[in-house]
């Protein structure tokens, strides 16, 4: 192309009649069509999340439940439910009672039996309050017996008369009601009497 002074110059003009290439797009795609910038992926970014872990009271409410348990057993062991009994006076308690009856059996027309208790004690001293509970359901006055320091048993004895000539059988107990409450474990007794 020719300038204002006959010179030729490297600057194309404008292309009027539309016959020069056009340069394509960098973002031209194969199919003629322009288009934009590509965007790039989004970065994903690991946010760590804090879960507070939960604490659990099982443990704790298992070893309230063991030690509720273990002390009624304890109790129903020394006391009968219902009974109440007063703590040791100066250390002297009892430890455990034996009954025996003899005879353990009658038949008509013997009327008389014994039954003896051995209760065994702490040692200390102190008073023995105690009744018994006879084989035809009933029970005997209220007794005592003081015990000297250093004596480890006491013996009690109850004779018995049978009222009626007609069988039967029960049981013969030793209840202690001071300083503790404490029952013996029933002893059998049978009466017979031939129809």
């Amino acid at each position: 192309m020719l300038d204002g002074m006959g010179k030729e110059s490297d600057e194309e003009g404008p292309d009027v009649y539309g016959t020069r290439a056009r340069s394509e797009s960098p973002y031209a795609t194969r199919f003629g069509r322009r288009a934009g910038p590509v965007p790039l992926p989004a970065a994903e970014v690991s946010v760590p999340v804090f879960r507070p872990k939960r604490r659990t009271r099982v443990p704790a409410l298992v070893g309230s439940l063991v030690l509720l348990a273990a002390g009624g057993i304890v109790g129903y062991a020394t006391h009968r439910p219902g009974s109440s009994s007063s703590p040791p006076v100066g250390g002297f308690s009892v430890t455990g009672i034996t009954v025996d009856a003899n005879p353990a059996s009658l038949a008509c027309p013997a009327t008389a039996t014994e039954f003896t208790a051995s209760v065994s004690v702490s040692g200390g001293s102190g008073r023995l309050q105690y009744r018994w509970l006879l084989p035809n359901g009933s029970t005997t006055a209220s007794q005592s017996l003081d015990v000297p320091a250093g004596q480890r048993a006491v013996s009690i004895s109850e004779s018995w008369t049978v009222s009626r000539q007609a069988s039967f059988s029960g049981t013969a107990e030793l209840s202690v009601t001071a300083p503790d409450v404490v029952y013996s474990a029933p002893t059998p007794f049978r009466y017979s009497c031939a129809a």
